[in-house]
């Protein structure tokens, strides 16, 4: 009996020796067939990981090709490949895979079917499936610092900024300004990264929360906060044409008395402190 490492064509001869140092032989050509891997082990060492997170996949085999060497070839089911050559001997291997984000759009999560093909070197091969969920993640919002403003004077917000694992993600904003507006704004970046700004005006002292949400291409969405605070800034005097007071500036402290009604209609004396 013989064990063949590998398929072929082999010549077997079969001699005879007699006690007398007579020879005999005869020859036959056998012919060994191959016979193709099989994939034994296929395993995913997480079956759901975030957009960006790595899979890694691994698998054994069994072949009856001693010698043969082995083509492992991996469709990960987003559009990438990968191969691993095995070399004579070898029948595990372990591969990586990152997955930058979860298609279609407008979805949470989805699963991707991963197909592997192990081929030796003379053509035969086995396939195997195995599958992963990638879950969608939110951006992350820094809405920046609070703020103090002048009353009736047009606030420009320092751009404020989010970060998403989701590399390939696409983004839109609102801006809640506390006082009842709410803007859509413009998202500036891409690659996991950008900034939103946007400009209000405030015509009422207060403190408002202003809220900056970002919302991903998933309906993954973040928001964070600042304080404005708007307060009363420089006083003008109010007056007509004739008025020589009129446009003069009182700064925050002063105390001023107003003269209404140079036209006549109004005869009133109003002292304020100003605030």
């Amino acid at each position: 009996a013989h064990t063949y490492a590998d398929n072929g064509t082999y010549s077997v001869v079969v001699g005879v020796t007699d006690d007398d140092d007579g020879i005999g032989s005869n020859n036959a050509d056998h012919q060994v067939g191959n016979v193709a891997p099989e994939i034994t082990v296929l395993n995913l060492d997480c079956a759901r990981i975030p957009e960006d997170g790595v899979a890694t996949l691994s698998g054994a085999i069994v072949t009856k090709g001693e010698s043969d060497t082995h083509e492992v070839a991996i469709d990960w089911g987003d559009g990438s490949t990968d191969s691993a050559a095995l070399d004579a001997g070898a029948r595990a291997f372990s591969v990586s895979h990152r997955y930058l984000d979860d298609n279609p759009t407008g979805t949470p999560s989805d699963a991707y079917t991963i197909g592997v093909t192990v081929s030796d070197d003379d053509g035969d091969s086995d396939a195997d499936t195995t599958a992963v969920t990638v879950e969608n993640l939110p951006p992350v919002v820094d809405a920046g610092p609070d703020q103090m403003v002048y009353e009736d004077a047009t606030v420009t917000l320092p751009p404020a900024t989010f970060t998403d694992a989701g590399t390939q993600d696409t983004h839109t904003a609102a801006i809640d300004w506390g006082d009842g507006m709410v803007d859509t704004v413009m998202v500036f970046g891409m690659g996991g990264s950008g900034s939103v700004s946007g400009v209000h005006v405030y015509p009422d002292p207060g403190t408002y929360i202003v809220t900056i949400a970002v919302t991903d291409d998933d309906d993954g969405s973040g928001a964070d906060t600042m304080t404005v605070k708007a307060v009363h800034g420089f006083l003008r005097f109010c007056g007509f044409a004739e008025d020589a007071n009129e446009g003069v500036q009182v700064q925050e402290g002063a105390r001023i008395v107003c003269s209404l009604g140079a036209n006549g209609r109004l005869d009133v004396q109003k002292s304020a402190a100003i605030t």
